[in-house]
């Protein structure tokens, strides 16, 4: 795999963004946080998995979704769904998934909107903590390196098999 083919996949994962955002909707993409490659994982059912949570917990709220698509590219595995609704709120929601999900830690939720990315440090909301420490926010541990990735690695699988870490 080139650099051109994940040029190539980013370019077309905002094209499709866009055609989302075009509907007057917000966008929610959800893919996988999987550290080591995506072949030590489950993932297409855990891609599958959030997907459905994300579609339960929308419908839960009356938030409704107007259109999804599936893609599996070079940067893996990706769920896009247009939403009518506001987007702070949906965002909420999408944290509460990721956080309280059995498997949420290993779900990346964005949420979009035409005035760009809502995410956690706009709405006041901490980052997303460590996986390994349960301490440290994990952006931290990850750029000062605390954890060796063969530990990351073991959570992880830990999270997917469904046993509870942080």
């Amino acid at each position: 795999m080139g650099t051109s083919d994940l040029f190539a996949a980013m370019e077309g994962r905002h094209a499709h963004q866009q055609q989302f955002l075009d509907r007057g909707a917000v966008l929610v993409q959800v893919s996988l946080n999987l550290p080591g490659g995506f072949a030590l994982y489950p993932w297409r059912g855990l891609i599958v998995e959030a997907g459905s949570a994300l579609t339960t917990q929308l419908a839960s709220q009356g938030l409704a979704i107007i259109a999804e698509e599936h893609v599996v590219d070079v940067l893996g595995p990706c769920s896009l769904f247009a939403v009518l609704g506001d987007g702070q709120i949906i965002k909420r929601q999408c944290i509460r998934l990721e956080e309280e999900a059995l498997r949420g830690r290993l779900w990346d939720i964005d949420v979009l909107t035409q005035a760009g990315p809502i995410d956690r440090g706009s709405l006041g909301i901490k980052g997303r903590v460590c996986w390994v420490c349960g301490v440290e926010e994990a952006h931290v541990c990850r750029r000062l390196g605390r954890h060796i990735p063969e530990e990351v690695v073991s959570v992880a699988q830990s999270i997917a098999r469904g046993v509870r870490n942080t």
